[in-house]
């Protein structure tokens, strides 16, 4: 069960609409949970948490996506057995061992256009949602200003209400109309303020009057006409979410309550009552009311009851009470909007598994020795059931023992010893004689070499996400038309290179496969699919950051493609890459919208990342 509970949290962490929409549920069971605990404190205060709940609510997103990212960890299992990716050559710029995509690359591409196409349609249902939720806000606000220019001034009251700001504490001039389509009080306005009253208040005692004009100033005193407007905006923002109504049900009873009691402290409670009950009873006749509206027949129950309780606690939130509500909103913005769930247990590659687990992930002998000038570089594929990793530094073996690399690059793998880049190592293993097969990529292999590196260098990483540059692949042309330097390809690597290896003493096939860097401006690719180019691109230091697929393309595909190299050397140490990326070659984005049919979309955005904690050079064995 906890299992489970952590990969929900984990999959939550690894979407923003979803981590916003836990946040937000999170904001939400708070401040309904404290409204029900303070049921007997003034309505004041009530409205005061709920109108902060939807000021947190509203600034969450923005401030969501523009803070940079805080992990915070959660446990889950061992990374050995989450991170499947598959090793390959590690040769920059080289092509004796070009390097093979990875084996499901198929089943990544179609995992990748599969949730963009679900984004897409939710986003499409949220955004139109919201639309419909906001659209009677816009036409409540432009009926309101047509009633504001056809209603007329009612001069006889204008003392009085001059006399009732000065008693409220309010220094604005708040302007009276009437008008003859009214059938109860309201007020409207932000820079304007603005009492309308229904025509026959005219014919009202004075003692309605007042209770009317004091209701409606103590809503102006306390902005409850932006607040409810911002209220109803993030209402349409989350107008999926349950609580979101709940709490705007409540903000509506919670301000009226809080302008009730203020007509109670200067008013008998019966008789106010009653004039309530009697203006509820006009609006039983007719369409809903405006916003902030003197009476509603939805919560005129509740009203006429605190309003008839002598026990109920009354008054005004003073300015430190405000002050101290402000500052709560904004650290708990600030300390919750910026959380990312991620990995927290220890991805360590120190093998601690059971010893009948760890006998069948480990080489059959193994040896790790300093580099001996002239022994090629990179990794070829197995020839015997030996694997081999030349001229190879510890980052470089981190990122191929760790994730394809096609989807983890050597500036996502950060930290260390300085050694780790300056120290190089050759590498000689037996897979074992069971084990019957050409690449050297394949998953046993790599969960071998993640054992030896524990063993030997007594690696320990973990895995955490950091905002970094990266890019998208997407398709330059809004036809889906193809450049003409790429092709589709027949077949794909994995069927050409998981299998044994062909007889030596028969003629070999071209069996050349992946990618082949003929110099630093030429790229050149045979059956690699579109997330294998992304992952191509991002090695290149024309690129220098993560590249996503969001072409949507599917298959393998052959491609061809030339540009002018800068002065860009791919000699920048890469773990220094990343995080200060220099922009995309123009260059080679000509060349690949030219070429290819393609275009990169440079962005900021979540990159995972693997910190090596601790690392000993090993001893020779």
């Amino acid at each position: 069960m906890t299992e489970v509970l952590t990969q929900i949290v984990l999959v939550i962490g690894a979407s923003t609409e979803l981590s916003i929409l836990a946040k937000a549920t999170t904001i939400l069971v708070l401040a309904l949970l404290a409204l029900w605990m303070s049921r007997r404190v003034p309505a004041s205060v009530r409205s005061l948490v709920l109108a902060s709940t939807f000021g947190i609510l509203f600034v969450l997103p923005i401030a969501a996506v523009v803070t940079p990212p805080v992990a915070l960890k959660v446990g889950t299992s061992d990374i050995r057995s989450e991170i499947t990716g598959l090793s390959a050559g590690i040769g920059h710029g080289r092509d004796e061992h070009p390097v093979p995509p990875s084996s499901d690359r198929s089943a990544s591409s179609a995992r990748n256009r599969s949730p963009v196409s679900i984004r897409l349609l939710l986003m499409t249902a949220w955004a139109t949602g919201a639309v419909l939720f906001l659209a009677p806000v816009i036409e409540t606000a432009r009926r309101l200003r047509r009633m504001r220019r056809s209603a007329r001034r009612w001069l006889n009251q204008e003392t009085l209400v001059r006399t009732l700001s000065r008693e409220a504490g309010l220094h604005r001039h708040v302007v009276v109309l009437l008008h003859d389509d009214l059938l109860v009080p309201f007020t409207y306005g932000v820079l304007r303020p603005t009492i309308l009253m229904p025509a026959d208040a005219q014919n009202w005692t004075n003692a309605e009057i007042r209770q009317a004009v004091i209701h409606e100033l103590e809503h102006v005193r306390r902005s409850d006409w932006p607040l409810h407007v911002l209220a109803r905006v993030v209402c349409a923002l989350y107008w999926f979410h349950p609580l979101v109504w709940r709490a705007w049900r409540c903000f509506c009873l919670e301000s009226e309550r809080a302008c009730d009691d203020a007509v109670v402290r200067s008013a008998e409670g019966i008789a106010y009552a009653e004039q309530l009950v009697s203006l509820a009873r006009r609006l039983s006749r007719c369409a809903p009311a405006p916003v902030l509206s003197m009476a509603n027949r939805g919560d005129l129950a509740a009203r006429v009851a605190a309003v008839l309780d002598t026990t109920q606690a009354r008054g005004r939130v003073g300015m430190l009470g405000r002050g101290a509500t402000l500052v709560i909103a904004v650290a708990l913005v600030a300390c919750i909007s910026p959380l990312k769930a991620t990995s927290g247990t220890s991805a360590l590659a120190r093998a601690q598994a059971p010893a009948q687990n760890t006998s069948s992930v480990a080489f059959e002998q193994a040896s790790v020795m300093p580099h001996t000038p002239g022994k090629p570089r990179g990794i070829p594929p197995l020839i015997d059931g030996r694997f081999t990793a030349g001229d190879s530094t510890l980052r470089e073996l981190v990122r191929i023992a760790y994730g394809d690399p096609f989807t983890r690059f050597e500036f996502q793998v950060i930290g260390g010893p300085a050694w780790v880049d300056s120290d190089r190592f050759d590498i000689e293993a037996q897979v074992g004689s069971g084990l019957n097969i050409g690449a050297s990529w394949h998953p046993r292999v790599v969960a071998m070499l993640r054992t030896l590196l524990a063993d030997r260098f007594k690696l320990e990483v973990l895995s955490e996400t950091r905002q970094l540059p990266m890019a998208d692949l997407v398709l330059a042309n809004s036809d889906r038309k193809l450049g003409a330097g790429l092709r589709r390809s027949a077949g794909n690597c994995i069927d050409l290179l998981a299998g044994p290896l062909p007889n030596p003493s028969e003629p070999q096939p071209d069996r050349w496969c992946g990618f082949k860097f003929s110099g630093p401006s030429v790229l050149t690719g045979q059956k690699v699919s579109m997330a294998a180019l992304a992952g191509g691109l991002s090695n290149r230091p024309e690129v220098d950051r993560v590249v996503r697929d969001r072409t949507g393309l599917e298959g393998a595909f052959d491609f061809h493609v030339e540009f002018t190299s800068d002065a860009r050397s791919a000699s920048n140490a890469s773990s220094t890459r990343g995080a200060n990326a220099s922009p995309i070659s123009p260059a080679l984005l000509t060349a690949l919208e030219t070429q290819l049919g393609l275009r990169l979309e440079a962005k900021q955005g979540p990159v995972d990342v693997l910190v090596i904690r601790h690392a000993e050079k090993p001893t020779e064995k």
